[in-house]
């Protein structure tokens, strides 16, 4: 398709933010957000954003390639569809 692979990178990560922060605002209005927890694993979770995204952009210089990120996209999407039925599953028994 001719589209680099950091802007369908990007495209894909802002469609999951989009409807993460959707879900977040719903779980927060019927009063079923836990804030403090909620904030603990943000704090965790963008240390680990600024890790990474070190770790990639050494990647990409050092190999000449972009296609780490689709590979990475690929592995966080599928990891997702599979443990999300898990987790429904273990939490609905």
């Amino acid at each position: 398709m001719g589209v680099p692979p950091s802007v369908s990178a990007a495209t894909g990560m802002y469609m999951v933010m989009l409807s993460s922060l959707a879900t977040s605002v719903m779980y927060a209005s019927y009063g079923a957000l836990d804030f403090e927890y909620s904030a603990w694993l943000s704090i965790w979770s963008v240390l680990g954003l600024f890790y990474s995204l070190g770790y990639v952009s050494d990647y990409i210089k050092k190999h000449n390639r972009q296609s780490i990120i689709v590979y990475l996209m690929t592995a966080i999407l599928g990891a997702s569809a599979l443990l999300v039925p898990v987790f429904a599953l273990i939490e609905a028994y």
